[in-house]
């Protein structure tokens, strides 16, 4: 499946069915690149289906960066962006955007087993969706953002032409400064289709400025709790550090490996879940341990070969901290067994 795919079914869909009520879904706390293409995919689906009803949720709060961004360009209300909330009445069409994993879906998931129509659009190398909805599933794209704009791009070479206001355009390009790092972490189409946006400096300039804020002090506070707590184990040369904090897990995990660790992970048990955020260097991929590690604990996980995560209900069978140093085994057993461990 690829972008070509995605936007005939869509074609499609607008002459065989009257498509009046759109919902689209991204995954937890989401992030600027998630609200970001999904307010950009929102827009084109408006003007493919004549305006429906559009919302768009997110299963549980968006994160705060996301929120700043959102206000500075004025679009929540205009686009019934739900932060944190699954209930909004029954969809003709439901995407679902910048994840492919049930578990990052909480409550929302109801949108997929009751709709007939259903895409997944998602630039993360594991997922658990592909049977019950059409899947475009690519990791060579850094970010969710980058795929929405290669659908424009796709849409214009069929002869619709859908102009896309500044302020979804500088959405999209939040998304992508987010998910690659400012650039840092780019994809062979990034450049090229970032060059596609009209005004792209200007807006370079603009989004950065709104994501250049300083961290809230709650999110300090579990990131230096997280650095007391942490557990270090090194094996080959390579430095596994683990920790546990009550939220911000995977902003505590980006810090440990900015402190030096090959392979970070966070603990963070909630209420009725706990949840592990992993964050690797080169060659460890993310994802793959992520996806070990959900199998050995009963849970789901995947993501990106830098940063993933892995859910598992119920509370953890032990306190927090052997916990933690059973996960840095269970991950050290992984390496020694497996080498897919490492990316290719």
């Amino acid at each position: 499946m690829n972008a070509d795919n995605i936007i005939l079914h869509l074609m499609t869909l607008s002459r065989k069915r009257r498509i009046t009520r759109v919902t689209i879904v991204t995954h937890k706390h989401a992030d600027p690149d998630a609200v970001g293409s999904a307010i950009g995919l929102g827009y084109m689906l408006k003007a493919l289906f004549n305006s429906p009803e559009l919302t768009i949720l997110s299963p549980e709060d968006c994160a705060s960066l996301t929120l700043q961004l959102v206000e500075r360009f004025g679009v929540e209300e205009r686009y019934d962006l739900i932060c944190g909330g699954c209930d909004s009445g029954s969809s003709d069409l439901t995407v679902v955007v910048d994840t492919a994993n049930e578990s990052q879906l909480g409550n929302c998931i109801r949108y997929i087993r009751e709709s007939q129509n259903c895409i997944v659009i998602d630039h993360h190398s594991t997922g658990t969706l592909a049977d019950k909805c059409i899947v475009w599933r690519d990791s060579t794209y850094t970010s969710a953002s980058e795929m929405v704009v290669k659908l424009y791009e796709t849409l214009e070479l069929t002869g619709t032409y859908v102009i896309v206001p500044k302020e979804i355009e500088a959405l999209l390009v939040a998304g992508i400064l987010y998910d690659t790092k400012r650039l840092q972490r780019i994809s062979p189409y990034t450049l090229k289709l970032l060059s596609r946006i009209a005004d792209i400096e200007e807006l370079y300039k603009l989004v950065s400025g709104v994501m250049r804020v300083p961290s809230p002090l709650s999110e300090r506070i579990a990131v230096l709790k997280g650095m007391q707590r942490m557990i270090i184990k090194e094996i080959n040369n390579v430095l596994i550090a683990g920790t546990h904090v009550g939220s911000y897990e995977s902003q505590v995990a980006r810090n440990m490996l900015i402190a030096g660790a090959d392979i970070a992970l966070v603990l963070s048990v909630k209420k009725d879940f706990y949840r592990i955020a992993i964050r690797t260097r080169k060659p460890f991929d993310a994802g793959l341990i992520a996806s070990g590690l959900a199998i050995q604990l009963g849970g789901s996980g995947g993501g990106h070969a830098e940063s993933a995560l892995v859910e598992v209900s119920g509370k953890p069978p032990v306190r927090k901290e052997k916990m933690v140093s059973k996960i840095i085994q269970l991950i050290i057993t992984y390496l020694e067994r497996d080498t897919d461990g490492k990316e290719n």
